[in-house]
């Protein structure tokens, strides 16, 4: 039982480091609205016009302001399929779903 748990503490260590290695950090360029039910958020990174786009959980009206506004955001990226219902079974690997887990105002 004790070996069992030191197994499972060194799991979550590693598992642990691995999503730090995953996290990356972008800059909104611009944010929106999107009409799906659990993601409500679209927006795009800089520079203007480079055409890479994410959609995110929550509210427009609270989320925009809050990204927009910041220097960068950082999270990690997931296709949408791997929590998220598809419209079309087609998204799955052409759309991704982009994490927040910090926004960075400074």
């Amino acid at each position: 039982v004790r070996c069992m748990s030191k197994i499972i503490l060194l799991l979550i260590i590693l598992s642990g480091c691995a999503s730090v290695k995953n996290a990356t950090t972008l800059v909104v360029d611009d944010c929106g609205p999107a009409a799906r039910p659990t993601l409500g958020v679209v927006f795009t990174i800089a520079p203007h016009g480079s055409g890479k786009g994410y959609l995110t959980s929550g509210s427009p009206y609270d989320v925009c302001p809050k990204i927009t506004e910041a220097k960068m955001i950082r999270g990690y990226v997931e296709d949408l399929c791997i929590n998220h219902s598809p419209r079309d079974k087609r998204e799955c690997g052409s759309k991704s779903v982009f994490v927040i887990t910090e926004v960075i105002n400074e």
